[in-house]
C-alpha cells in the first residue's frame, strides 16, 4: 500500500513511495510542497513526508507509541495526529510541519527480536515495486452500473416470512434499500424501496411503501392505527453555519402521495388511572 498522486482528470499518475510495509493517510501540506503521510516501515505507526514533485522521504517521528496523519491545521500548517490509546485515554498530538528525527537502531536482544525476523513456512514470491500495473482505459463513471450487495437477510416469521436487501453503488453516492415481508395468514403483503442520491447538491430521495408505514392518530375516545400506501419524493440540502466544526445542518422538502388503510382502534377510558 503505497501513496501516489494522479490529476483530476485521471491524468498524471506517479507514486511517490515504494515500500513493503503500509503507507497511508496521506495529507497534503499548507503550502503544498509536502506530502505528509503515515507508515509502518519501521514497524509502528509514525510520520514521514515526501516532496510532492519527487525526491528523498524526511522521518517525522520515531516513536513506540504509534502516530497516524489526521488533520493538518489551515494556518500554522502543523500536523495534527492520534496516538494508540492507553486503556481508555485517546491521546492527540500536534506537529510543526517541518519536524524531523534521526532514525536510530533498534538494539533487543536476541531472544525477544527473533520475530522480527519470522519468514512465512511457505516463502512468497519476490514483487516488484517499481512495476507500474496494467491499467483499463479511463471511462466517465456510471454508477446504475455499479451495484454491490452490502447487506441481504430473509427470516421467517410467526405468519409468513420478511427480507431485507442494501444495494450500494462503488463510490458510496446512490443507496437502494428493499423491505418487506408476507403474512399468510392474512394474505398480503408489504414492503418499502428507498433510493437515496448523494452525488450532487442537493440530495435525491424516492421512496415506495405499500402497507409499510404506520401512523397512531387520536380518534374519539381512543386511538387509531392505520398503515399507509404511497409514493414520497424528496430534496435535503445539507449546509454548515460555520459555528463550529461538528454543526450538521440540512434543510429538506418531501411531496408525499398517501393512501391510509385503519387497521384498528384502541380505546382509552378517561376515568382509568395512567
Amino acid at each position: 500500500m503505497d501513496i501516489a498522486v494522479v490529476g483530476s482528470d485521471g491524468a498524471g499518475y506517479r507514486k511517490v513511495t515504494r515500500d513493503p510495509q503500509e503507507d497511508l493517510a496521506p495529507l497534503w501540506s499548507a503550502d503544498g510542497q509536502w506530502i505528509i503521510f503515515t507508515s509502518y516501515r519501521n514497524d509502528a505507526a509514525n510520520l514521514y513526508r515526501v516532496p510532492a514533485d519527487g525526491g528523498a522521504m524526511v522521518p517525522m517521528t520515531d516513536v513506540a507509541e504509534g502516530l497516524t496523519a489526521i488533520q493538518i491545521m489551515p494556518q500554522s500548517g502543523a500536523v495534527v495526529t492520534l496516538a494508540l490509546g492507553d486503556v481508555d485515554t485517546v491521546r492527540v498530538r500536534q506537529l510543526p510541519p517541518d519536524r524531523t528525527v534521526e532514525p536510530s537502531t533498534v538494539i533487543m536482544r536476541d531472544p525477544y527480536a527473533h520475530w522480527r525476523q519470522g519468514r512465512p513456512d511457505i516463502p512468497l514470491p519476490e514483487i516488484d515495486l517499481g512495476r507500474v500495473p496494467a491499467t483499463t482505459d479511463p471511462r466517465p463513471y456510471r454508477w446504475w452500473r455499479s451495484w454491490r450487495p452490502l447487506a441481504r437477510l430473509v427470516v421467517p416469521t410467526l405468519s409468513g416470512a420478511a427480507g431485507l436487501g442494501f444495494w450500494s453503488d462503488v463510490l458510496g453516492k446512490n443507496q437502494l434499500l428493499v423491505a418487506g415481508g408476507v403474512d399468510v395468514r392474512r394474505g398480503d403483503w408489504g414492503g418499502i424501496a428507498s433510493w437515496v442520491n448523494t452525488g450532487g447538491v442537493p440530495f435525491v430521495t424516492l421512496t415506495g411503501y405499500r402497507r409499510a408505514r404506520l401512523r397512531v392518530r387520536g380518534f374519539g375516545d381512543g386511538y387509531l392505527l392505520e398503515e399507509m400506501t404511497g409514493v414520497e419524493a424528496g430534496v435535503r440540502y445539507p449546509f454548515n453555519l460555520g459555528r463550529r466544526l461538528s454543526d450538521n445542518h440540512s434543510l429538506a422538502f418531501f411531496v408525499r402521495l398517501i393512501q391510509r388503510h385503519s387497521m384498528d382502534v384502541f380505546a382509552v377510558d378517561p376515568l382509568a388511572p395512567l
